[in-house]
């Protein structure tokens, strides 16, 4: 394993301290909720242009971008009275505070260390929030929903990893890695998350395969199908998983917003 696979490897891995969270009330969760979907309806088209801006072999094409739309539909039951408890509640206000710093960060300043830091926090949230909601929640949906957002932050972390990889700071700078090493890191972060989530069943499992299977949908949409098929998880059942549901073509907004 070359020097950049293993620090690829262990950023992926690395345990991430989140921010402190204390519990908070369904008006303050309303309002930071509202503030982040705001803040994302105005300035959300600039996420496709810096995009643009911060290309790399694995950034997937426009279209992909439009699962948020399919997030924040399914994130609506969150904010129903008795959905979540105190402590998710506090979590997901987090996830919403760091979300509209990382709009900030990437779109308006192009500062893509702040980016990837902001990212991790909102990732770690997450992940504390989908593991309160799958285990103490009799919902299945709303186990599904944290799920799906769980992991397309997942998706867009490995993104940002590799665009901060090749520009640094911001994506002004020159392209400072090859073709072959942006994919070899973004394959560690893949395997890393993929990994990690091998216990997830039934219809949460089958929310993260339907999600990496449309990042790498998109992928290929814009970069062809080598890239995809470059990716390699020795022993990894979910990427199996993944590569089969795109091969059935049944793959749409619809498996995401029904799951």
């Amino acid at each position: 394993m070359s020097l950049l696979h293993f620090i690829a490897l262990t950023t992926a891995r690395a345990s991430y301290n989140c921010s402190t969270t204390s519990p908070v009330g369904l008006a303050s969760l309303w309002w930071s909720g509202t503030s982040n979907m705001l803040s994302n309806i105005v300035s959300g088209f600039l996420i496709n242009t810096q995009s643009t801006l911060c290309a790399t072999p694995v950034t997937p094409d426009d279209q992909t971008f439009s699962v948020w739309g399919i997030i924040y539909t399914r994130s609506l039951q969150f904010y129903l009275p008795g959905a979540l408890d105190a402590h998710a509640k506090g979590e997901l206000h987090s996830v919403n505070m760091a979300s509209e710093k990382w709009l900030d960060a990437f779109t308006r300043g192009g500062e893509n260390i702040q980016a990837l830091a902001t990212l991790r926090d909102m990732e770690c949230h997450i992940a504390n929030l989908e593991d309160n909601v799958c285990k103490v929640s009799n919902s299945t949906s709303l186990c599904v929903s944290v799920a799906i957002y769980h992991t397309w932050i997942r998706v867009a972390t490995a993104l940002s990893y590799v665009i901060q990889m090749q520009y640094g700071d911001r994506c002004t700078n020159p392209p400072r890695h090859s073709k072959k090493e942006l994919i070899s890191s973004f394959e560690q972060q893949v395997c890393s998350f993929l990994s990690s989530a091998m216990d997830a069943t039934g219809n949460r499992r089958r929310a993260i395969v339907n999600v990496w299977a449309w990042a790498f949908t998109g992928i290929t949409r814009k970069h062809g199908e080598s890239v995809v098929d470059a990716l390699e998880c020795s022993g990894c059942v979910l990427l199996m998983d993944v590569r089969e549901h795109m091969a059935e073509s049944r793959l749409g907004l619809v498996d995401l917003l029904v799951s």
